[in-house]
């Protein structure tokens, strides 16, 4: 994340802030009409910290801008859409999905961010008759939608 913010041109003054909010803080939670005790929250983004959201978005167009991924689907095998923490990958084919895919989730990893394979999903669009079909990445079976 700090690399990102380094690529941005983000003063390192800033950069030196922003690590000392993230790392090392002492909360306590509001729970009910009470407060728990305080502990340590060592590195991470709170969920309401008015830096997460900033953040979030800065790591994420990285992510999609290292994908390098231009032009739309009618010159292009590939094509990448995001709207807030949601991405759509439309490929031509269903190997460059597959690939388009794996290279997203190594750059968000590499960016210190994780896909949710729960909610990963894949939608299969033919003028053929649907038959259904999976797909497979690293030994976990993604179900397939059809929307009419």
């Amino acid at each position: 994340m700090y690399n990102t913010l380094i690529n941005h041109n983000v003063p390192d003054k800033f950069i030196k802030l922003i690590k000392l909010t993230m790392q090392w803080n002492r909360i306590k939670l509001k729970v009910n009409n009470g407060y728990s005790e305080w502990f340590e929250m060592k590195t991470g983004v709170r969920q309401g910290d008015p830096f997460s959201t900033l953040l979030f978005s800065v790591v994420f167009d990285s992510v999609i801008t290292n994908l390098e991924v231009w032009g739309n689907i009618t010159t292009r095998l590939k094509q990448i859409y995001t709207y807030t923490d949601n991405i759509i990958i439309i490929g031509r084919t269903k190997q460059i999905s597959i690939d388009t895919f794996c290279r997203f989730k190594h750059e968000a990893l590499n960016a210190g961010l994780i896909v949710n394979n729960n909610k990963t999903k894949y939608l299969y669009c033919t003028r053929k008759i649907f038959q259904t079909t999976y797909l497979k990445y690293r030994r976990r079976t993604i179900q397939t939608s059809k929307f009419l």
